[in-house]
Parts: C-alpha cells; structure tokens; sequence
C-alpha cells in the first residue's frame, strides 16, 4: 500500500467490474469509451464531491451532455435515435449503479484509506492504471 502523500502508479483490478457491465456497453456508444470510459471517468471523479450544484453527479452530467450531442446530431440529420437509447431515465439509473459499484471497488481497494487520483488513467486490457496518493 502507499505511505502518505506518495504518488504511485497503481493498476487497479477492474476486470470483474468491467465484466458486469460490458453486455451494455453497446448502450453508450455515444459516451466517450462507452462503459470503460464512464468507469474511467467514475475513478477520476471520486475525487472530492463530484456533485453539481443540482445535486446531480458530474459522471451522470457527462453522461447527459453527451446524449444530448447525439439527439441533436440525429435531429439535425433527420436520423432516428438508436433503439438502445431511447429511454434516458435508464441510462441515468446504469450510470448511477455504476458510481455506487465504483465507490464500493474504491473503498475496497484502498481499505478505507482516503487517496487522490492525481493523474488520469489508462487502461492496461480491463485494468486501470491510474496515479494515485493516500492520505
């Protein structure tokens, strides 16, 4: 595990949480890495409170913006939405069990420990390197 305040490149074990929600990455094709880039972008945002003045999270906000851009890219070329992103209301409820799995990986992981991820991540196959400092 790392002393406090060092900065360390850590692989996390992100296979099974991956696993669990690849079947649906094919729902996310308009979010940037699709499932892997919102897990991606979850580990990131863990940082601090990661909610918005609305009280939304800011992974669910990404989400949002960049549904928004695909229904206004499919508006203006007069093509119909996907069948797979129809109902919004269930991709916000996918992307908010996402951050809850996450935070529960997180805390597991690092045991309680409070950290900081100072750098952003990259997958190494379903594994995620991230650079990371406890406290």
């Amino acid at each position: 595990m790392l002393k406090p305040l060092e900065v360390a490149a850590i692989i996390l074990p992100t296979r099974e949480l991956v696993a669990e929600y690849k079947l649906l990455d094919p729902r996310f094709f308009f979010y940037r890495g699709g499932v892997k880039g919102l897990i991606c972008d979850a580990v990131v945002m863990t940082n601090g409170t990661a909610l918005t003045t609305d009280g939304q999270s800011n992974l669910l906000g990404s989400m949002i913006e960049d549904y928004t851009n695909y229904e206004l890219e499919c508006l203006h070329s007069n093509v119909p939405l996907a069948d797979d992103v129809q109902d919004l209301s269930e991709l916000e409820m996918i992307v908010e069990l996402i951050e809850v799995d996450v935070q529960k990986f997180l805390d597991t992981f690092f045991n309680g420990q409070q950290f900081e991820i100072v750098r952003f991540c990259q997958w190494v196959d379903d594994d995620l390197m991230v650079y990371a400092r406890t406290f």
